[in-house]
C-alpha cells in the first residue's frame, strides 16, 4: 500500500486515507500549532516540531495531488431560501461530503430539506427515518412555481426506513442502484439521529455510525451528489448547551454544518447559523440569518429574499 493511500486510524476516528485525512483539515490544525516563522526555517526546532513540519507539508501535497487528479466538479444547487451569501455564493454542492443540519424541533430541518430537494435539477432521493414524510407540505411548496419553476412531485423519491437493518440496507442496495442511473443530485436523510436510538452498545453503535458515514462519503465523491442530514440535538449535561446528537463518531465525519434555532416562538422567528465547515469549503462561518416558515416556505428576514 503506498503512502498516499495508508490508512489511519486514531481513537474513536473514522478509518480513513491520508487523502481523506488531510481533507479533514488536518493541515489547517497542524499550521495552528506552528508559527510562520518556525514553518519556514527548520532550524533550532524538536524533533517533534520538525515531525510536525513535515506531516504539514505532506498534507499539503496530498491535497494538491487531489486537486491535479481531478475530484468531481461540482454541481450548485440554489434553494429558494436565500442563502447563497451564507455559503460563499455558491449553494450547496455536490461532491463535498457530508453536510449536517442541525438543531432543536420544530426549528425548520424538515423545511429546508424539502426546499433543497425541489431545487435540485433532476432528481432527490429523500429517507425518511422518523414520523410521516410530510407530503401535504411538500405538494403545496411544489405548487408555488414562482419559487421553484421546475419543481416536480415525481423528482423526489421517497424511501421510509424504520430503524438501522433498513437504513444500511437503503445504502448498500436500493441508493447504488439510484445513483448508477446518474439522474440523482441529492441524499437528504431525515433524520439520521432515529435509526440510532436503540442501538445497543457503545463500540458497536459507534461502529454503526462510522459505517454510515464512510458509505455517505464515498457516494458524495463517486457520484458527485449532494448529500445532507438532519441531526437532532441534545443539551450537554455539563454545560446545559445543544449540541449535535451521535458525538464524535458522527460529527467528524461531516463536511460542514449548519445549526437551526427557535428565537421567539409567538413571532415564528427562527435563525440560521454557518456553524462549521472544512477548509474546502468558502462558508461565512459564524454568519447567520433570521427566517420564518411561511405557506410559501422559509422566507429569510435579513436577507434578498425575493418574496
Amino acid at each position: 500500500m503506498s503512502s498516499s493511500t495508508k490508512l489511519i486510524r486514531g481513537e474513536n476516528d473514522l478509518v480513513l486515507t491520508e487523502a481523506e485525512l488531510a481533507l479533514r483539515g488536518t493541515e489547517k490544525k497542524l499550521a495552528y500549532t506552528l508559527s510562520p516563522s518556525e514553518i519556514q526555517d527548520g532550524a533550532a526546532l524538536t524533533l517533534e516540531k520538525v515531525a510536525r513540519i513535515e506531516l504539514l507539508q505532506r498534507s499539503k501535497q496530498i491535497v494538491d495531488n487531489m486537486n491535479a487528479r481531478g475530484l468531481p466538479e461540482p454541481r450548485n444547487i440554489f434553494t429558494a431560501f436565500q442563502i447563497a451569501d451564507l455559503l460563499g455564493g455558491n449553494g450547496f454542492q455536490t461532491g463535498r461530503g457530508v453536510i449536517e443540519i442541525t438543531g432543536e424541533a420544530s426549528s425548520g430541518k424538515t423545511q429546508l430539506l424539502l426546499d433543497i430537494a425541489l431545487s435540485c435539477p433532476h432528481r432527490a432521493a429523500y429517507v425518511v427515518t422518523e414520523g410521516r414524510f410530510p407530503g401535504n407540505r411538500l405538494c403545496q411548496l411544489a405548487s408555488n412555481k414562482q419559487r421553484w419553476p421546475n419543481a416536480s412531485m415525481d423528482k423526489i423519491l421517497i424511501s421510509r426506513v424504520a430503524d438501522l437493518d433498513q437504513l444500511m440496507k437503503t445504502l448498500d442496495k436500493d441508493l447504488p442502484r439510484l445513483l448508477t442511473t446518474g439522474t440523482i443530485d441529492a441524499i437528504l436523510i431525515d433524520s439520521i439521529t432515529w435509526p440510532f436510538r436503540v442501538e445497543e452498545g457503545c463500540k458497536e453503535r459507534t461502529k454503526s455510525i462510522q459505517d454510515v458515514v464512510r458509505k455517505l462519503h464515498r457516494f458524495s465523491k463517486k457520484y458527485n451528489v449532494l448529500i445532507v442530514c438532519a441531526n437532532q440535538v441534545a443539551a450537554d449535561l455539563a454545560s446545559g448547551v445543544l449540541r449535535p446528537c451521535l458525538g464524535t463518531s458522527w460529527s467528524k465525519g461531516v463536511s460542514g454544518r449548519l445549526m437551526l434555532s427557535i428565537k421567539d416562538r409567538e413571532l415564528g422567528l427562527r435563525n440560521l447559523r454557518v456553524d462549521w465547515c472544512e477548509s474546502y469549503f468558502q462558508w461565512c462561518v459564524g454568519k447567520d440569518r433570521e427566517f420564518q416558515i411561511r405557506p410559501e416556505g422559509l422566507v429569510a428576514l435579513n436577507g434578498d429574499d425575493p418574496t
